[in-house]
């Protein structure tokens, strides 16, 4: 009897830890973005929550891409799952275009489980503000504004719309430990939050973020205190000190074109930093600082908006988000926008041999030798000696031996000649040995020491074959460089996912081909770069100091409109400029792949630098980074950094004749834009740059703003409204916000076909929005094309 109850014991124990898992003890939980918001083509943080209420459990977790979507790159993530445990997984995804939900499976040896994230995703040209430390609803009116089109290489928006912000709140413990987090965040903003349990890798994606673009804008008030804590006191262009108490806050109003309420404030005394730039005082206390990060920048204010009494100021409550979403638009990373092309929808886009003049940083990649196509005249010989060797000379020589019945053998054996032959030019010249090329892009500023880098890995494969990547880089996030949106350049992609790395899986290429894949990283430059310069009648003049650990050759500095040239820059030394010799380039001693990969990458670069008014110096190092390594294997790899750093003048120099950017505000009737474009200088093609907006006017009205990209409306000094096209049923009308009426002005002046209107800043344009309104009003029946623009300048 002992023995049947022991054995009966022990088979319902076993029972019981042999039981199959049921869904319900593994529960997922999938948190996409921020609150769901995010933008297609960036990267967003994808938090999965795993809780495991039944017996011990290991799988794979996995984030798939959307069904019918054209990608196919799955995200694999190996988990061990004890009893009654609850982890977190933190994946860095890219969402398709029409994506609405992020899919999570944990596939088990027992069950599968699935899970979805919702997304909302925005226009890439719109602005995302994450805030940190105010209760959400706060700031919500931001929903309702509209600010200058940005510039941005993803989106193919039309010329005229404007760009549209959302909100979204997040929990200090949700903010990003990698910079590629805050990828689809235009605005952070910190409301005297509690930083005090900021980690050190949250502070250190949150620098290179801004390094790499982003806006920060922190808020002192009571508690501004609480902003001096390590990796964010660094970051702020100003010391936060003890507290002032204000009657008001009418410092406020050159800067915002509003009127504070009459109440008692209480603010912090900021003292600000060398270089940076104070934007409103009151009583001899700075109430705004401002200074530029790299390619970002960050705002520092004395005050807290969510509180009394600016807390019950609309108002200045939309004017103060109004200026700060405007200058969040000046901010732009030139690696993104040296990445892809203005008219491509997608990360990126191959280019013909044709466009190789104007590529982009992943086209760079393909303009290896060995991927160049085979001259047409080898092409037309092969067929042509094909065909008389095949048809005639194969007869003639087989009706002179007599022997036409050997036709059977010799046919066959020619396409076989023939085959091989053309293997053997073929294996000529593209080769027969795997090559690895890596194009690196550091982004950084001045007095900056750690910053983002983008590293494209190109793999050129002789054979089909399979391949495994991975980058000793940690953390980082993978994806593959796309080079254009049609589905069948999109084959399976499997990438695994560690707690600190991630690596490629099984990446199929055909033969002859190239592959290329995208790493988000973080470098430790092991110094900083020194700069203090002056740029006065178009001569550039100062010194650059190289402290950091890279060797940099082939220096240029943009400035004034144009290229500087520099010469090397070794790690320690600087540079006096003007460089009264010409530098010499440095002696070829690289393989021809190399060169060309760097001279098309060189001409993405340029082209985005030429696309800000800040100093940027370009440099190139052969210094090796972090090893790539393929099917786990180190390989010989043929590496490109370049190195973008921003530079800060010691003062702004003027500017003449510089477009506004435009966008429609509001139509009604048969008034809007147009899906056209004319101008006297250019009759039948899009314009140039950010010039003009082109309406279509009938019988309505359409209302226009023109924004002037500058940080207070105090340094412009001249408006010009050109308007060409309108004829005598349509009437024009300028909004005087120093008599708050709408005018309509006498022309100034014509320059060929263009009516223009001088205006005077301080009556038109308005300091928060920075931005001049403008209405066309038409009676007529049919329509007819309008196109206006404003320009500006700063000059003294």
């Amino acid at each position: 009897m002992m023995r049947y109850r022991t054995l009966v014991a022990g088979s319902l124990l076993l029972a019981v830890l042999l039981r199959p898992a049921h869904a319900e003890d593994l529960r997922l939980t999938v948190h996409a973005g921020f609150a769901g918001l995010g933008k297609a083509g960036r990267w967003l943080p994808v938090r999965v929550v795993v809780r495991n209420d039944g017996p011990t459990v290991s799988g794979t977790l996995s984030l798939l891409p959307p069904s019918r979507s054209g990608q196919h790159a799955e995200y694999q993530y190996a988990v061990d799952l004890p009893t009654g445990t609850e982890k977190e997984f933190v994946v860095y995804y890219r969402p398709t275009p029409t994506q609405r939900a992020v899919r999570a499976r944990l596939r088990t040896p027992r069950t599968t489980n699935w899970a979805e994230g919702a997304l909302r995703l925005q226009d890439d040209g719109d602005l995302l503000f994450l805030v940190l430390g105010a209760p959400p609803g706060s700031f919500s009116t931001i929903n309702a504004l509209q600010f200058p089109p940005r510039q941005v290489a993803r989106s193919p928006r039309r010329r005229g719309q404007a760009a549209r912000a959302a909100v979204s709140w997040v929990a200090l413990t949700d903010l990003p430990t990698f910079h590629a987090g805050y990828a689809s965040v235009e605005v952070l903003v910190l409301v005297s939050p509690a930083l005090d349990r900021l980690r050190a890798d949250q502070a250190q994606a949150m620098q290179q973020w801004v390094t790499g673009g982003g806006t920060l804008v922190a808020f002192a008030g009571p508690n501004g205190a609480q902003l001096q804590v390590p990796g964010v006191a660094d970051l702020l262009p100003a010391t936060v000190e003890r507290l002032r108490t204000l009657p008001d806050l009418s410092g406020l109003r050159p800067l915002l074109g509003a009127s504070p309420p009459a109440t008692p404030v209480v603010v912090s005394q900021l003292t600000p930093r060398a270089g940076a730039r104070v934007l409103a005082t009151q009583a001899g206390l700075p109430l705004l600082v401002w200074h530029r990060v790299g390619a970002g920048q960050v705002m520092l204010a004395a005050f807290d908006p969510s509180r009394r009494p600016l807390q019950a100021w609309a108002s200045g409550q939309d004017a103060l988000w109004q200026w700060v979403g405007g200058v969040a638009t000046m901010a732009q990373s030139l690696t993104d926008l040296a990445s892809t092309r203005p008219d491509q929808p997608g990360p990126a886009f191959r280019p013909s041999r044709r466009s190789v003049p104007d590529p982009t940083l992943p086209g760079a990649l393909v303009t290896i030798p060995e991927l160049e196509p085979p001259s047409y005249w080898l092409i037309l010989f092969f067929l042509l000696a094909y065909l008389v060797v095949l048809v005639p000379l194969n007869y003639m020589v087989l009706r002179r031996l007599d022997r036409q019945e050997l036709a059977w053998v010799t046919t066959p054996a020619i396409v076989a000649v023939f085959t091989l032959l053309t293997y053997g030019v073929g294996f000529t010249l593209r080769g027969g040995q795997v090559l690895v090329s890596v194009l690196t892009v550091i982004e950084t500023g001045v007095e900056v020491s750690e910053a983002p880098a983008r590293r494209l890995v190109g793999i050129f494969s002789p054979v089909a074959a399979r391949y495994e990547l991975a980058v000793e880089a940690t953390p980082c996030a993978l994806s593959e460089a796309r080079f254009d949106q049609s589905d069948e350049a999109a084959l399976p992609l499997v990438v695994g996912v560690a707690a600190t790395r991630q690596w490629v899986k099984r990446a199929r290429l055909n033969m002859w081909s190239l592959r290329a894949f995208e790493f988000e990283t973080g470098v430790e430059l092991g110094g900083a770069f020194r700069a203090v310069l002056d740029l006065r009648d178009n001569t550039l003049t100062g010194t650059i100091a190289n402290r950091t650990r890279l060797d940099l050759e082939r220096c240029r500095v943009r400035a004034g409109g144009r290229w500087h040239a520099v010469g090397d820059l070794p790690a320690g030394s600087s540079v006096r400029l003007p460089v009264t010799d010409q530098p010499q380039p440095t002696p070829p001693d690289a393989p021809d792949r190399l060169h060309k990969i760097r001279a098309a990458a060189q001409i993405a670069l340029e082209n985005a630098a030429n696309t800000t008014t800040s100093p940027v110096l370009l440099g190139w190092t052969r210094a090796p980074l972090t090893p790539v390594r393929v099917n786990g294997r180190r390989v010989a790899t043929e590496e490109i950094t370049a190195v973008l750093v921003h530079l800060s003048l010691l003062a702004e120099p003027a500017a003449t004749d510089i477009p506004a950017r435009g966008w429609v505000v509001r139509t009604n009737g048969d008034a809007g834009l147009s899906g056209q474009y004319w101008s006297p200088q250019y009759p039948s093609g899009a314009p140039p740059s950010e010039e003009g907006v082109a309406l279509s006017v009938g019988n309505g009205e359409v209302e226009l703003a023109f924004a002037c990209p500058v940080l207070t409306t105090s340094a412009v000094r001249r408006l010009a409204v050109r308007v060409s096209g309108m004829v005598p049923s349509q009437t024009l009308h300028i909004l005087n916000r120093a008599r708050g009426v709408w005018e309509t002005p006498r022309p100034t002046r014509t320059e060929h076909a263009w009516t223009v209107y001088v205006l005077h800043p301080g009556a038109y344009l308005d300091p928060g929005s920075r931005a001049v309104r403008v209405r066309v009003k038409g009676s007529a029946r049919g329509p007819s094309l309008v196109t206006m623009s404003v320009r500006y300048d700063t000059t003294r």
